[in-house]
């Protein structure tokens, strides 16, 4: 499994474990929006291997934060995946 594959599956999953997380507290755009926004906050990232966890702690201040998703991400609809990672996630 190549590098790319093997870190989108796991922004999959970290996507899945947070939408279930905070299932009662935030819609599905929401968490989806805050991971595409933590996810992007480290793109330039050169060592990958810890991307999906260190976007998963900041995807989840940012949920925990209620207006923080709002202010970070620009609203739901301003952050567009450029990977499909999200969208195979519902």
């Amino acid at each position: 499994m190549s590098r790319e594959s093997t870190e989108e599956a796991d922004i999959r999953r970290v996507t899945e474990r947070l939408r279930l997380a905070y299932q009662n507290r935030r819609t599905p755009e929401q968490v989806d929006a805050a991971v595409c926004a933590a996810v992007e906050h480290f793109k330039n990232s050169r060592i990958r291997d810890f991307v999906p966890v260190l976007a998963e702690r900041r995807a989840r201040s940012m949920l925990d934060s209620a207006n923080q998703v709002e202010a970070e991400t620009g609203g739901v609809h301003a952050c567009q995946p450029s990977r499909s990672y999200l969208s195979q996630s519902g």
